[in-house]
């Protein structure tokens, strides 16, 4: 992987899972503070799966000539315990390729007096040398922080957003496609989901997702993720008709594609004839429900990978609200929350563990602008100057938007120049989250927009999600290399947490944090010039959210918050469940489970699950349907052991942030 810009610790156990040994790369030579230490070592993942890794001390496109040989050589960082090194060498920066030329001179020099000798061959045969030295090498236990390319964690926010909306519509796509094959023998869309990961993947390219890309891009890419929303809406749409039956316009189907028991709020158009309107479950009991803009919101419960059902009846709905709603202050059983005449928050009491959140005296959510010019290649790049220059968008416009028994909403729009912020800052009656629902007009040309919290928080580290786990890093900058993360990236959510109490930041679509001491920021857009000179103007739209909580991420479900947000309930109008039971239950919470799809070799379902919270434990799954035969796998869905027959239930054991592939044959 010579030119991706840092490279995640769940890396390994993917790359040996997947029927692979070794890792190569140059990119981190380009590091702009510290020297990576190590050319060739041990990598040791988050799960403690162990590869060998081998870091080119040139980049991956080089000349095959006496200068390259010796400096090479001379920068191999291992001569102690390897006499083996590896050069890449090719014409060009589209990946690259030798040139006649390069031939002739690698056949000239192979055993040129005075130069290291030299051979032309494999990468594979380099590995395949060095391989018995493994015991000798040093390990690095980390991510791979590239130091350089911090803004590509933002550029293109679009982009980003189709791709976080594509990964998991496409995982419940999948999911529903695989359970209607498996219970009624629908026919599994293979050919429509090869089609729309192709298409995601293809979008994945450097420097596509990165933001990095030229306008043409990115207008490809929009057309590519219209088709992709497309091929999951047909996908889904053609399961849920399998796995459920057509009924009255009042009657609503709720599916939860999260393998743990979950309510949230959901919104869906008032039946038509209906002025107002009251929503009862399966057993007739009334659930909160308000009418607004023609839509009815109510508050859904769904078991684990499984159906729920609800009515909606043409009567008021008779129950109490718990929530409250001024300009200055929003209130539900779990915060009461305080803004100042702009809009900014001045204060959040957690009513459950009954302290105050926010560092007084400082404004949170406050929204910063900052100028942001980067020595060179804007897409890339953010550089530390950045917070040299920023204006603090302190004024704005409150107004009360909704108080209901669901949710109460507070709204405020702030300007700065040709742009405009509105942000709709919702509490709800049963879900635990401080919501910021933003809509961006973005104007900007080289500047940046983050979100700030200042919260009553002591902690030297932040937790943040990454690909399957969660990594820690520091919130000081006591060395160099601490320093150097003054942005990193995350996935759906980061936490600030001292002993017995944190807080978590989630979002929807943002992949760029920066928490320092007691600041918690997200990255919410950015406006560079280079290569695109119109990047990201427009309109935005996307969510983040703030979450107390008790304990750490693991005691306050912070990877399950992180899913809810990313993943609303499936509401099926007009649909009624046909007896469906929920697929699978998993016995702890903190492994998920993550894919339910259909076999590659058609031979049964795969269920791929992980480990959250580096928690170590013996787990059980009960399906629903009892299985002929239950078969562990490696990633390429290639049979490793039969770990159960005719059974209901298996148990396996599960290490921290392990990830573990099952076949299921009925």
């Amino acid at each position: 992987m010579p030119d991706v810009f840092g490279y995640s610790w769940a890396l390994p156990q993917i790359i040996k899972r997947s029927g692979m040994e070794y890792f190569y790369t140059s990119k981190l030579i380009n590091n702009d503070t510290n020297k990576f230490p190590y050319s060739l070592f041990n990598w040791q993942g988050i799960d403690g799966t162990r590869i060998l890794a081998y870091i080119q001390r040139l980049n991956y496109n080089g000349r095959y000539n006496p200068e390259t040989v010796e400096t090479i050589y001379n920068r191999f960082d291992q001569k102690n315990i390897s006499d083996d090194l590896l050069m890449t060498f090719g014409y060009g920066d589209g990946g690259g390729g030798p040139s006649y030329q390069m031939l002739e001179t690698g056949r000239r020099l192979k055993s040129f007096p005075g130069l290291q000798k030299t051979e032309i061959n494999t990468a594979a045969s380099f590995f395949d040398a060095v391989d018995p030295l493994k015991e000798k090498l040093p390990v690095w236990n980390d991510e791979m922080y590239y130091e350089f390319h911090r803004g590509t964690y933002t550029s293109q926010a679009r982009t980003k957003k189709n791709n976080r909306k594509a990964e998991l519509g496409m995982r419940q796509a999948e999911m529903l496609a695989a359970i209607a094959r498996d219970r009624h023998g629908a026919e599994y869309p293979y050919d429509k989901i090869l089609e729309a990961y192709k298409l995601i993947l293809k979008n994945q390219f450097h420097d596509i997702i990165p933001g990095s890309s030229i306008r043409a891009v990115y207008e490809d890419c929009e057309k590519d993720y219209k088709h992709v929303f497309e091929l999951i809406d047909g996908i889904e749409s053609s399961a849920s008709d399998q796995l459920t039956a057509e009924s009255e316009s009042n009657c609503i189907t709720v599916f939860n594609s999260l393998s743990w028991d979950r309510t949230d709020h959901v919104s869906l158009s008032l039946p038509q004839g209906f002025s107002y309107a009251a929503v009862v479950d399966e057993e007739g009991r009334e659930v909160p429900s308000a009418i607004r803009d023609g839509r009815i919101e109510f508050e859904a419960w769904a078991p684990a990978l499984g159906f729920s059902a609800y009515r909606i009846l043409e009567k008021p709905f008779s129950g109490e609200t718990n929530i409250s709603v001024s300009e200055a202050c929003l209130e539900n059983d779990y915060y009461r929350i305080m803004l100042d005449e702009n809009g900014n928050l001045t204060g959040i009491y957690d009513k459950r563990n009954e302290c105050e959140v926010l560092e007084q005296g400082r404004p949170s959510n406050l929204l910063q602008i900052f100028e942001d010019k980067p020595y060179c290649e804007t897409a890339w790049n953010i550089d530390l100057e950045y917070q040299n220059k920023y204006w603090n968008l302190t004024e704005g416009k409150v107004e009360v938007i909704e108080e209901s028994p669901v949710k109460g909403v507070v709204r405020v729009t702030k300007k700065f120049n040709l742009s405009e912020i509105v942000q709709d800052i919702t509490i709800y009656r049963s879900v635990p989250r401080i919501d910021f629902r933003t809509i961006v007009n973005w104007q900007e040309t080289e500047k940046m927009l983050k979100a700030a919290f200042h919260v009553n928080v002591l902690s030297s580290k932040a937790a943040y999600e990454i690909q399957f786990g969660a990594i820690e890093r520091p919130t000081h900058w006591n060395t160099s290399y601490d320093k150097a993360k003054f942005e990193v990236c995350g996935h759906k959510w980061a936490d600030l947490s001292e002993g017995g109490y944190g807080v978590s930041l989630l979002n929807d679509c943002k992949y760029g944090y920066d928490i320092k001491d007691n600041c918690m920021r997200i990255t919410l857009l950015r406006s560079p010039v280079d290569p695109d000179p119109d990047a990201d103007k427009g309109v935005h739209e996307f969510c983040y959210s703030l979450m107390p909580h008790t304990g750490d991420y693991r005691e306050g479900k912070t990877v399950h918050a992180g899913y809810e947000l990313n993943v609303p309930l499936f509401v099926l109008e007009g649909r009624r469940i046909k007896n469906e039971k929920p697929f699978a239950r998993i016995t702890r919470e903190n492994v998920i489970i993550d894919t339910i799809k259909w076999a590659e070799d058609g031979r049964g379902i795969i269920m791929r699950v992980y480990e959250s919270e580096g928690i170590r434990g013996k787990t059980g799954i009960h399906l629903s349907d009892p299985a002929a035969e239950v078969i562990e796998c490696n990633l390429m869905e290639e049979d490793e052991s039969v770990i159960g027959r005719n059974t209901s239930s298996f148990e396996f054991f599960i290490k921290p942030f392990e990830i573990k592939t099952f076949r299921v044959c009925k």
